[in-house]
């Protein structure tokens, strides 16, 4: 393999430079762009010494501008923001080779994918069906990504169960305190996943855990005005004897409808 960890890259699809951080096998490295890390394939990156020496830089040209001649900056429009795409679990397989040489996949590295403006505290939990699982909390900050831990890819067959409670890093009044999602992949999913990942050439597959971060639920205030008029009657619950009819002082048992005897 030509690259190394340290080698300076070009993301060829992107046409920004980045840092190999980490091999992950003969056709993917794991590069770090602007603090975020990502695996990419190493036929989507190149060294940037070509274009940094193809690359014309022309000075400035010095022209005289008058005070009356400088337009006001203009505030940036909502639609230049970025989308948001809400909070996603993303995994990226690691491939190794087996005696035949062929591309098998061995472990998964397990990220939380922030596509949001809000930061999060969260849970996170990993059960299976035979072994014990994981449990990690932290935070995750807008817009960042958070490597969480690796997954053999024969844990799989386990039925793992991914389980994340999220709740806001700064609370508000007008959102809920928490939010919570439950995730469980089958072995077949997993193997599907694969399949589209290799015909696409893409480095990762992803489930989305939230879209958006929910509205805290108001309790909707019940209109006695309404039941009273369908004709309910509406008491104090505190007054209970001043609202409720008297007692009755006689109790016909109708005796002489049960038994004859019933004088003895």
């Amino acid at each position: 393999m030509k690259f190394q960890p340290g080698d300076k890259v070009l993301i060829l699809h992107s046409n920004e430079e980045g840092e190999v951080v980490e091999i992950i096998n003969k056709k993917m490295v794991e590069v770090e762009v602007d603090g975020v890390r990502f695996p990419v394939y190493t036929d989507q990156i190149d060294f940037p010494y070509f274009k940094r020496f193809t690359e014309k830089k022309e000075p400035p040209k010095a022209v005289k501008t008058y005070i009356d001649q400088l337009r006001r900056e203009k505030p940036r429009e909502e639609s230049n923001k970025q989308a948001e795409t809400g909070v996603h679990l993303v995994l990226f397989p690691v491939f190794d080779k087996d005696i035949f040489d062929d591309d098998i996949v061995d472990y998964f590295k397990i990220y939380l994918v922030n596509n949001t403006s809000l930061a999060y505290t969260f849970k996170y939990e990993l059960n299976y069906l035979n072994q014990e699982g994981f449990e990690l909390i932290n935070e995750i900050s807008p817009g960042k990504d958070f490597y969480v831990h690796d997954i053999p890819f024969e844990n799989f067959n386990d039925g793992p169960r991914f389980s994340v409670e999220f709740s806001l890093k700064i609370p508000d009044k007008k959102k809920a305190t928490h939010f919570e999602t439950t995730l469980k992949i089958k072995a077949k999913q997993i193997f599907d996943r694969i399949e589209q990942l290799l015909f696409k050439q893409e480095a990762s597959f992803s489930y989305l855990l939230m879209e958006t971060y929910p509205d805290r639920q108001t309790t909707e205030k019940l209109d006695l005005g309404k039941l009273h008029a369908a004709g309910f009657h509406i008491y104090d619950a505190s007054k209970p004897k001043l609202s409720s009819a008297p007692p009755r002082s006689v109790i016909d048992l109708h005796i002489d409808k049960i038994t004859n005897e019933w004088k003895g």
